[in-house]
């Protein structure tokens, strides 16, 4: 697959970007769309494919034409409850995932079960819990046996929860220390690296384009996306000094960390949020290729910082479900162990219909997650708090993660609260996914998600189907004479489109390719 961009529109956002991204403190441009939520909290999002076998996210309101990668941003907030409805313009079945929310991964929200065909939409219903912690996530495609082929191609976008309560009220940060670090978190930039293709792209720009005032504090917000999962790293120029502050949507219990680093290693899956200010521009590179380039001018005067007045971190607020699980007695905890291979976990391969096991809902668990450097681990519904084996790298011991990937064995401990029944798991290499490499945990004794829309729809403003009615007998007709073709049928294995007789050839693994005729072969 090869990523096309129009010319024309990267001409006009190289325009845009340098016009801009000269903002006052409080916020820093994005090339993503906003969606815009109505009154009642609902929103229309179309998928969409491009000539070049791309594909991508776009408003209702976009009639450029063009299908970008990252070209959407959504933001939603704590306490609220969303409609989203997904309009399928493209050839192939798909869906959507809101990758690290804390929300039901059944019924009529975030079940990658649920599927949408070409010309018809699907709904969701996000229901955002009022103590979901703010933070930075994202949303892609996750239509299992297509997943690495629609992401790759650059189904994907920046999805971010906003901030409420953020410093702990028994932090002891005075009012004028909180009023400056608030100016600091609010400070933020927006980027999500990504590779797309053979690209390698900045908020879905090639040349992507970030201003900031020289010495200012800035929160960069981070999504990082390669479909191949791995670790890789970020690297930020050496003028500028960056401190974590969150990974994967959950704040550091000490924010920010104290020790500063110009390179961070994340899996193909992971969000950092930084504490970031620089003296002089430069790249930054996510696995060695350029994904932004940082200006920097003037002098910064907001009185952003995101420590204290003695230089000290402080303590992030903490919701029940992510609160400090390490102190805990091991005895409190059930146990289970997780092996991946590239099309397996626990020794079998995925099936929808059969969970990994049954677990109680409001219990703690303490997983051992083996083989998850190859094979990124990623657990839907709960974050994770990496306990003992799984630092270095990727994570820190005693923060919390949704996707973890390191050599060996790593111990994570989570508590099955809030939301319950089907809970997905999948290595995050996503090739690895589609040839297998998920299955899903049953929470039985919580609550449970409601299935009204949970099946695709016609659109709104589409003809209804039509209604079945009775067949007129008429003559057999005569049995045509066979025809032979060169070309695969419908069903039969494929290497491009042109081997199809009618429909397409699924991009997905070479091994497992198919000629389809309206939707993808189960």
């Amino acid at each position: 697959m090869k990523l096309v961009l129009g010319s024309s529109f990267a001409a006009v956002w190289l325009v845009v970007s340098a016009l801009l991204l000269v903002l006052p403190s409080g916020s820093v441009a994005s090339s993503m769309a906003p969606v815009s939520w109505s009154s009642n909290n609902e929103a229309e999002l179309i998928f969409c494919e491009g000539s070049g076998g791309e594909y991508g996210y776009k408003l209702s309101s976009d009639t450029s034409g063009s299908c970008d990668p990252a070209g959407v941003l959504v933001r939603m907030s704590p306490g609220q409850s969303y409609k989203l409805t997904l309009r399928n313009e493209a050839s192939v079945e798909t869906n959507l995932h809101t990758h690290g929310l804390h929300i039901s991964g059944d019924g009529n929200a975030d079940d990658p079960r649920r599927k949408v065909q070409p010309g018809m939409c699907l709904i969701y219903h996000w229901d955002i819990p009022s103590d979901h912690m703010g933070g930075t996530f994202w949303m892609h495609a996750h239509s299992h046996l297509t997943t690495d082929d629609q992401v790759s191609g650059g189904a994907f976008a920046m999805l971010i929860i906003e901030d409420s309560t953020v410093i702990s009220s028994s932090s002891g940060v005075n009012s004028t220390d909180q009023s400056a670090i608030e100016q600091w978190y609010r400070n933020e930039i927006l980027l999500v690296a990504s590779k797309v293709g053979n690209a390698a792209l900045g908020n879905g720009l090639s040349n992507y384009v970030i201003s900031m005032n020289a010495h200012e504090w800035y929160r960069m917000r981070i999504v990082a996306v390669d479909p191949a999962g791995k670790p890789s790293d970020l690297e930020f120029p050496s003028s500028c000094t960056v401190h974590a502050a969150a990974h994967d949507g959950v704040w550091r219990f000490q924010v920010p960390k104290q020790a500063s680093s110009t390179t961070y290693t994340l899996s193909g899956a992971s969000r950092l949020d930084v504490a970031i200010k620089c003296s002089s521009g430069g790249d930054i590179d996510f696995s060695k290729r350029a994904v932004a380039t940082i200006s920097v001018s003037g002098s910064g005067s907001s009185g952003a910082t995101p420590f204290t007045s003695t230089g000290g971190s402080w303590a992030s607020h903490r919701p029940f479900y992510l609160r400090d699980l390490s102190t805990l007695s091991s005895s409190q905890f059930e146990t289970y162990s997780i092996s991946m291979t590239a099309a397996q976990i626990n020794g079998a391969s995925y099936d929808p219909d059969t969970p990994l096991g049954t677990w109680n809902y409001n219990t703690l668990q303490q997983w051992t997650v083996s083989a998850s450097g190859a094979h990124p681990y990623h657990l839907h519904v709960y974050h994770m708090q990496a306990f003992q084996g799984c630092g270095g790298g990727v994570h820190d011991n005693g923060e919390y993660y949704d996707v973890i990937s390191i050599s060996g064995s790593c111990d994570v401990r989570f508590h099955m609260i809030d939301v319950g029944e089907s809970v997905m798991m999948h290595c995050h290499v996503l090739s690895h996914e589609d040839n297998g490499s998920m299955t899903w945990a049953n929470v039985v004794g919580g609550p449970t998600q409601s299935d009204v829309d949970r099946e695709q729809t016609t659109c709104p403003g589409s003809p209804p189907m039509p209604s079945p009615t009775a067949s007129t007998p008429t003559s057999p007709s005569p049995t045509p004479a066979p025809i032979t073709s060169s070309c695969a049928q419908n069903g039969e294995s494929c290497t491009n489109g042109d081997d199809c007789c009618s429909g397409s050839c699924s991009r997905g693994n070479p091994a497992t390719r198919v000629c389809l005729a309206g939707r993808y072969l189960r």
